[in-house]
């Protein structure tokens, strides 16, 4: 899978089903879930479920501009 640098896969992708998978993604994260700068960044962990090679979609960069725009702060999963 290629991933554009500012997520790191925390493993391999997992198959749930003949259907859908999901891999968890890292990255760092400056605001908190209230959108407060914090003094240092955090390891913010992810899962995206998805149903398509992610590399075949523009699902990826969706939510590169997302994370650049601070809206990840609060998310745990994302479905795609």
């Amino acid at each position: 899978m290629t991933l554009l640098p500012v997520f790191c896969p925390e493993g391999d992708p997992v198959a749930l089903d003949d259907t859908f998978q999901y891999v968890v993604l890292s990255t760092l994260q400056w605001k908190d879930a209230n959108l407060k700068v914090m003094i240092k960044a955090a390891k913010q962990r992810f899962a995206v479920l998805y149903n398509q090679p992610l590399e075949d979609r523009f699902a990826i960069e969706t939510l590169e501009q997302a994370h650049i725009k601070g809206a990840m702060s609060g998310v745990k999963v994302v479905v795609l």
